[in-house]
């Protein structure tokens, strides 16, 4: 479901039941966690005066279902990335090919060049043998950190290359994708959206927002010190 799960996946070639095993504490207590946060949120009725009504055509929600399962078994390794791309890129563009144009491909752009960039750096002596040190031992709490300022996707790119355990990298940009909304590059984009809407209150959605995001990452916090082995 997140962009930094898929690339430590493919790049430290888990299997997908180790995967589970490693990301399904932290899943788990965030889905309590939002179920108890959401318990207490106003239950009376939304009412919500839409002029446009958004119809589905069925043959292209199915014909999408079906990429969508093609996608899921290229992630599990069932089918090779490149048959996806053969699949996936013509039908595409034949059923709807104004698709490209909404792609954010500053964003493409944006790791593509990060990429770059980490690979350039680890090239230096200097730069690898300072990295290897320092982010080996402390993997968790490095990404978590680094998430806070620079978002987990950059951070899990910028440091896959300098850590000699994934595991801990894996669970540090999954909770440090908590906090600030920098953090995450999900919760800008929903961010994005928001204050487009008319009647949007920034402020406020930043306020409560960042209010329920640190109590997460402090209770994540708390059990990565009392079960470092789960957590």
């Amino acid at each position: 479901g997140n962009p930094q799960n898929l690339y430590i996946y493919s790049y430290f070639h888990y299997q997908f039941t180790d995967f589970i095993f490693v990301t399904f504490p932290v899943f788990a207590v965030c889905f309590i966690l939002l179920y108890v946060a959401t318990h207490f949120i106003d239950k009376s009725s939304l009412i919500i005066d839409t002029v446009q009504k958004v119809v589905i055509p069925k043959k292209k929600a199915v014909l999408f279902f079906v990429l969508f399962i093609f996608c899921l078994l290229c992630v599990l390794r069932v089918i090779d990335i490149y048959i996806l791309c053969l699949i996936l890129l013509p039908v595409c563009f034949i059923s709807d090919r104004k698709l490209f144009l909404k792609v954010d491909y500053k964003l493409l752009l944006l790791f593509v060049f990060l990429f770059i960039l980490v690979g350039n750096l680890s090239k230096f002596d200097l730069v690898s043998s300072l990295a290897y040190e320092f982010v080996s031992e402390y993997e968790y709490f490095v990404s978590l950190c680094l998430s806070q300022i620079v978002s987990n996707v950059p951070a899990t790119v910028m440091l896959s290359s300098f850590t000699t355990d994934p595991d801990p990298l894996l669970v540090g940009v999954n909770v440090g994708g908590l906090g600030t909304i920098i953090a995450s590059m999900a919760s800008l984009i929903s961010f994005k959206y928001y204050v487009k809407i008319d009647g949007a209150k920034p402020l406020y959605y930043l306020k409560k927002f960042t209010k329920y995001n640190l109590r997460f990452l402090l209770v994540l916090v708390t059990l990565h010190f009392i079960f470092p082995s789960y957590f």
